[in-house]
């Protein structure tokens, strides 16, 4: 059985001691993770440190822009249109947010924040008609394959948490979720995706998935294999069970996923993969001994944050041009 902790207190910075130009996390000092934290250390070690433990704040690419202005336009559409859950109003929506730098009014009028306004205004024209058009024909396709046809009888947008798990010293887990839809008296916890497929959940949270394996045996890279793990969706289902946020919730919620919000020729459009917390709650134990393993000890025991020399991930990451400029430092890692 696994326990909960209440974290003492809210704001936990890390201690941290730097040794010749070089960040060491001791034992002592606690971690705050969240999925994206995670995963941004699975992908590259050097980008975990400019953005979580140096905090430095990159340029925005179009694909994060992109999807910050979709999870904008569906927290809107969740909290004010259950009523009037359609196509036609969130194509509405999207015209309200897309027009915000020349009618910042009307937007506020609807909700958007002072924050997405800017963004749109920061936002070159050229990029606004194609990200604009992409999600016009996203909601084509939501349409399409029947999204807008069950109503749900209530939706918690954004819903914010913090945990601690016993089994994980020294680590406050936190984060947001987009939506919980509720139909009847069960409830599903949604996450919504932009880009391109993740590894089926079906695979992540099973036999294979928790032990690194293909469906064919062994992986050859373990590590890579490890690095490939997504884990948002388990994440969420800790958050689930142990915060506090969600204790009047927890034995309501009966699934969790992923809904791809995509237009038709990006990455084969719409898609949902959910998992029932039946089978998360089987694999938890593993799924757990796999963050401090292949997450949270190699955080711990990282002497110097390499940098990961994909060119696909360097060429789209926000912390480029200052990654580039230590090359030397990164080639010696």
């Amino acid at each position: 059985e696994f326990k909960t902790i209440k974290p003492e207190h809210k704001q936990i910075s890390l201690d941290l001691t730097i040794e010749n130009n070089k960040i060491i996390i001791e034992d002592k000092d606690t971690l705050k993770l969240s999925a994206s934290a995670i995963s941004t250390f699975q992908s590259c070690p050097k980008k975990y440190y400019f953005a979580h433990l140096l905090g430095l704040k990159g340029h925005s690419t179009f694909a994060a822009t992109y999807g910050t202005i979709v999870h904008a336009i569906m927290e809107i559409f969740n909290q004010k249109y259950i009523t009037s859950y359609s196509a036609e109003t969130l194509l509405n929506l999207t015209d309200i947010l897309f027009k915000a730098a020349e009618t910042p009014k009307a937007a506020i009028a609807e909700g958007f924040t002072q924050r997405i306004i800017d963004l749109i205004s920061a936002t070159n024209l050229l990029s606004l008609t194609e990200m604009k058009d992409n999600f016009k024909s996203a909601i084509k396709e939501m349409e399409k394959n029947g999204f807008f046809n069950q109503i749900p009888d209530e939706i918690i947008s954004e819903k914010s948490f913090e945990f601690e798990i016993a089994e994980c010293p020294n680590v406050v887990f936190d984060g947001r979720i987009d939506a919980i839809y509720r139909f009847g008296g069960n409830y599903t916890v949604v996450d919504y995706k932009t880009g391109k497929n993740k590894p089926e959940l079906s695979y992540l949270i099973s036999n294979d998935g928790v032990n690194f394996r293909t469906s064919k045996g062994p992986a050859t890279n373990l590590e890579a294999k490890q690095n490939e793990f997504e884990y948002q969706i388990p994440i969420y289902f800790f958050a689930t069970q142990f915060a506090e946020e969600f204790k009047n919730l927890k034995n309501s919620i009966k699934s969790l996923g992923l809904l791809y919000i995509r237009p038709q020729n990006k990455h084969n459009g719409f898609k949902q993969d959910f998992v029932s917390t039946e089978i998360l709650n089987e694999f938890t134990p593993n799924l757990i001994e796999n963050l401090n393993n292949t997450v949270i000890n190699r955080i711990r025991n990282c002497k110097s944050f390499s940098a990961c020399k994909n060119s696909i991930i360097c060429d789209n990451c926000e912390f480029k041009l200052l990654c580039d400029s230590n090359s030397e430092e990164a080639e010696n890692d």
